[in-house]
């Protein structure tokens, strides 16, 4: 199977597909100190209820179904309580795939959630995970990981104006995506919206029926 490059230049764009489960990056930017310490789980604070069979990485997993399902639901506040516990948990048991994704989604989060300071607390996160990703890319599953954020940078360059920057992302992300997987569908159901807004319905409909099938 195919791999994709092993540095990531977010901005770049690429013709080729790489097809693998997982990604990795380049770090950039400021560093977020012991994040472990940060995020520390409070054994007597969790917000699911779990049988005494249920195993830390168990507790890891419902914790950031949990947060997702929070951030659903438009309750950012529960979603970053959750996903922050379940990074500490993923940490704590060497897990480093799940603890990348927590970091992806925090940022997300946290970019939409705060309009004066959104922008920097996504910026480190997304710097985190990028160094992360980096050191753990020959994980399983890291490319599908690597598309969403590298999606995620998308939009929030799309956010921040800086339109054409989206694109190259929203493109770059899908070369490390899976033909038939869910990222890839929401990549082009992102790029729709951008052809939408140019005026350019001929490929906004193309993408947006790649989307769909």
């Amino acid at each position: 199977m195919a791999k994709g490059p092993e540095k990531i230049e977010p901005n770049g764009v690429e013709d080729s597909t790489y097809y693998d489960s997982i990604q990795g990056l380049v770090s950039v930017g400021e560093s977020i100190q012991d994040l472990g310490q940060i995020f520390e789980p409070s054994p007597d604070e969790a917000p699911v209820r779990l049988s005494s069979r249920d195993t830390d990485l168990d507790r890891a997993h419902q914790l950031y179904e949990s947060g997702m399902l929070h951030n659903f639901k438009k309750e950012s506040d529960k979603a970053i309580e959750c996903l922050e516990k379940a990074y500490g948990h993923y940490l704590m048991q060497r897990h480093f795939l799940g603890a990348i994704q927590c970091l992806v989604e925090l940022a997300w989060i946290k970019y939409n959630q705060d309009e004066n300071e959104g922008l920097s607390k996504s910026s480190r996160l997304f710097s985190e995970a990028v160094k992360m990703i980096n050191v753990h890319m020959h994980e399983p599953g890291v490319n599908e990981v690597r598309a969403r954020l590298l999606h995620y940078q998308g939009l929030v360059k799309y956010r921040e104006k800086q339109y054409g920057e989206a694109v190259r992302n929203f493109m770059y992300a899908k070369t490390f995506c899976r033909p038939d997987g869910i990222e890839v569908a929401r990549i082009y159901d992102s790029l729709a919206v951008h052809y939408e807004h140019t005026n350019d319905y001929y490929r906004a409909i193309q993408c947006l029926e790649t989307a769909l099938t």
